[in-house]
């Protein structure tokens, strides 16, 4: 895996979800958890935090929250798209207040 696509990801994936819990107004609550495994070839990525509202999803994507000036909403397109460059599956779940996201990606082996 190249470490930019690396940045990439992990940097798209806790971006938002800061960006998630800077909005809960319970600071107690503002609380993002990243668990990273390595399975033999694999690598398990799970991340957790709180939201409030209701998210839509647009082709299994949710879509973006903020006011959309353009820049905006490509974030998770960003993480699908390198996912799949590397041969990986993801999921997103989301149930009483609770984003999860898990990624599994086969055969890691980073490139500097």
């Amino acid at each position: 895996m190249d470490v930019l696509d690396l940045y990439v990801l992990l940097g798209n994936i806790l971006d938002n979800a800061m960006e998630s819990v800077k909005q809960l107004s319970d600071e107690s609550e503002r609380i993002v958890e990243a668990r990273l495994y390595r399975d033999r070839n694999m690598i398990r990525m799970v991340f957790r935090n709180r939201y409030i509202g209701e998210l839509r999803f647009k082709s299994g994507l949710p879509v973006s929250t903020k006011i959309q000036d353009g820049n905006h909403g490509f974030g998770m397109q960003s993480i699908q798209n390198i996912v799949e460059k590397y041969s990986g599956a993801n999921t997103i779940d989301t149930d009483n207040g609770i984003f999860l996201l898990k990624i599994m990606i086969h055969k890691i082996i980073f490139l500097t």
